[in-house]
């Protein structure tokens, strides 16, 4: 044996049980307790249960639009539900099936079999985590208009107008939540707004064209991580028990999921004209059961009623799928805290289930399921019990799911299956008048099938007792002929006896072998989850490369259109480049030009300045030479003025005129040393 495990999480504790210790362990619980059902209960006929869908299809245009461009958290925290929008639902199988229902033990009978709904099964249909820690949990005191303000950005006022009370149910218009998801901007409110709608045309139908209020409760739970699944099975199943109790009354359970979930458990029939899905990606890591089930062509009301009441009626171990061709089981929830079965909450009430008693529906044997208090859960939050009274009962569910036991496949064997068949036709019935009308009770198809073997020797012994009668005295020649067939007669049953021991033999070795392939499947089914884990991771990584690609190619086009621009600019620059070279060519060619010129005319200036120099020199010289005579005449002139001959005005004009030629020539000497005179 494997023994107990244990697995803490965030709130919840995960005990995991071998699957022969809990059928040793609800073995025993049943015998010290005894059944839920204490005696027969008789069920009235049922006349009308009304299985619809409250699709939109308003809503189905907007997820096809809408859909492809979702975000991949969108699938992580609500998981297929969209796909469910595509679920054309005939009421025909549905209705059939109800009859078969069982309130007290909360699953279909047929014949010899149960089957019931589980966690794990809705949970791979949806793709969300079975075990998940987070549980729903009632509060009445929560407000589902704040909750709707607050989800949408709408004034209080707006949100009590566009609602309404449909009897005492406070409800938000479903057309409301698709107006604001059709004129948003893609956010994750928005997203949140769609799942809302789903929420309340697919998995908690309960007014048409309306959310209910406590649905939104829910819902704004599941958007914080609780895990809806159990509420979707809780609900599904207290739908089930009313309609069946009643003669006339309406299913608000999610039609769509359970009967996806009938047709995978009912083997193909040839007789009937229905088509044959048979769910190719089972093999595959990644399931998508629901969209094989969408694409399966199904004609308006076909398979009737009658014809699937007949199917129903002959279903047998041989002509039902013990497991899903689609699940892949890995860990089964069994019960939880001190509860032998698993209590489950929806949104309007809660119910009791005993997972043990379809232990068949993961591929094991099924067991002596533990059903004491089974009736004892079941009430809704509207029975009119004080809320005093409810709250405690919650509270004890909310604390019984923080400590989970869960329990592996084990192997599928013969001896299982007749035990539970013995226990099954002891157990207390639901019989229905349809069925005691019909000639078929439940207690008919429960039967146990008789032990061949032990038909095959009483006959035998019959043959013999009346052989022995048949003897008379009439001749010993008969006598030793009868003696003779008895005698080869055991000799051939000895024959056959070892040839079964033999058989048996072969048998208990193929057995193991076939264990010891089961184990190895298992194993290999562990590691298709751990490859389909990280083949989920890398598609998410892998759409974030392309989100990040898309950015890149936006990126990538912003610049080769500022490239262009660049590239025009410097070509621009280039040729205005080109045209101020040529014109600073030209430019130079006149400047060279003119300097040459100027060259030319400073050589011709020098030439003339030193021509001019010397002819100055020259000049310079007579200068000097008049400036002496001058100072020689003057100095002469001077003497002769002196004597009373010479001293006239007209002598007087001689003398000014050469003192005025002596400073006329000293300012020349001047200008010819670079000075001015005093």
């Amino acid at each position: 044996m494997l023994g107990r495990t244990r697995m803490t999480s965030r709130v919840s504790i995960y005990e995991k049980v071998d699957i022969y210790d809990v059928r040793d362990e609800l073995s025993r619980m049943q015998s010290e307790h005894g059944d839920s059902l204490k005696e027969d209960v008789l069920l009235p006929r049922v006349m009308k249960t009304e299985f619809q869908s409250h699709t939109l299809p308003r809503l189905i245009s907007l997820w096809a639009k809408e859909s492809p461009q979702l975000s991949p958290e969108f699938s992580k925290k609500y998981g297929l539900i969209g796909s469910l929008l595509r679920v054309d639902t005939p009421v025909t199988l549905l209705q059939a099936a109800i009859s078969y229902w069982d309130p007290a033990y909360r699953c279909f009978t047929f014949g010899q079999i149960d089957f019931s709904p589980t966690i794990e099964e809705y949970a791979q249909l949806l793709q969300l985590e079975p075990h998940n820690t987070k549980m729903y949990y009632f509060q009445e005191n929560m407000s589902a208009k704040k909750i709707i303000a607050k989800m949408l950005g709408y004034e209080s006022e707006n949100v009590k107008r566009m609602g309404s009370f449909k009897g005492s149910k406070w409800c938000f218009p479903i057309e409301e939540l698709i107006k604001y998801v059709e004129g948003k901007p893609k956010t994750t409110l928005r997203q949140s707004a769609l799942a809302l709608a789903i929420y309340g045309a697919i998995l908690f139908p309960c007014i048409q064209g309306y959310v209910e209020g406590r649905v939104i409760k829910l819902f704004n739970q599941v958007d914080r991580g609780v895990n809806p699944v159990p509420a979707i099975i809780c609900e599904t199943i207290r739908s089930l028990n009313f309609c069946r109790r009643n003669i006339k009354a309406r299913f608000n359970g999610c039609s769509a999921l359970l009967r996806i979930w009938l047709v995978s458990h009912i083997k193909y029939c040839r007789e009937l004209d229905f088509p044959k899905i048979g769910f190719k990606d089972h093999t595959r890591p990644e399931r998508r059961p629901i969209l094989e089930f969408t694409e399966a062509k199904w004609k308006p009301g076909h398979p009737n009623i009658g014809e699937w009441e007949k199917i129903l009626q002959s279903l047998d171990v041989r002509s039902v799928e013990g497991k899903a061709p689609w699940f892949l089981p890995d860990t089964f929830l069994y019960r939880c805290g001190d509860f032998p079965w698993v209590p489950l909450l929806g949104p309007w009430g809660a119910v009791s289930q005993a997972p043990a008693l379809v232990f068949r529906q993961i591929g094991s044997n099924p067991c002596i399921p533990a059903t004491h208090g089974l009736l004892d859960l079941n009430f809704s939050y509207d029975d009119g019990e004080d809320l005093e009274l409810i709250v405690p009962r919650v509270r004890k569910i909310l604390q019984a799911w923080k400590n989970l036991k869960i329990t592996n496949q084990g192997k599928h064997t013969s001896d299982g299956t007749l035990i539970y068949f013995k226990l099954h036709e002891k157990r207390g019935k639901t019989i229905s008048e349809d069925h005691i009308q019909g000639g078929n009770t439940h207690k008919e198809r429960a039967r146990v099938p008789q032990n061949i073997a032990g038909e095959n020797e009483l006959r035998f012994q019959g043959n013999k007792h009346t052989g022995h009668r048949r003897k008379g005295p009439d001749t010993e020649e008969v006598e030793d002929l009868t003696v003779k067939k008895i005698q080869n007669l055991e000799e051939a049953l000895l024959r056959m006896t070892q040839e079964a021991e033999s058989y048996k033999r072969k048998y208990e070795l193929t057995q193991e072998e076939l264990s010891q392939a089961k184990i190895q499947e298992m194993e290999e089914m562990k590691e298709l989850e751990r490859v389909s884990k990280k083949r989920k991771q890398l598609e998410q990584n892998n759409i974030q490369m392309q989100f990040e690609l898309q950015r890149i190619e936006r990126a990538n086009v912003t610049m080769e259109v500022a490239m262009r621009r660049t590239n025009e600019e410097i070509k621009r620059l280039r040729a205005l480049h080109q045209e101020l070279l040529n014109h600073s060519r030209t430019e130079m060619v006149r400047l060279a030009d003119e300097n040459e010129a100027l060259l030319d005319g400073l050589v011709e200036n020098r030439e003339a300045r030193s021509t001019l120099t010397r002819q100055i020199g020259i000049a310079m010289c007579q200068v000097t030479k008049l400036s002496a005579w001058a100072i020689a005449f003057e100095e002469e002139a001077a003497k002769l003025s002196q004597t009373e001959v010479l001293q006239g005005p007209e002598f007087g004009k001689v003398l000014q005129f050469l003192a005025n030629l002596r400073k006329d020539l000293e300012i020349i000497g001047v200008l010819q040393h670079g000075g001015f005179p005093n």
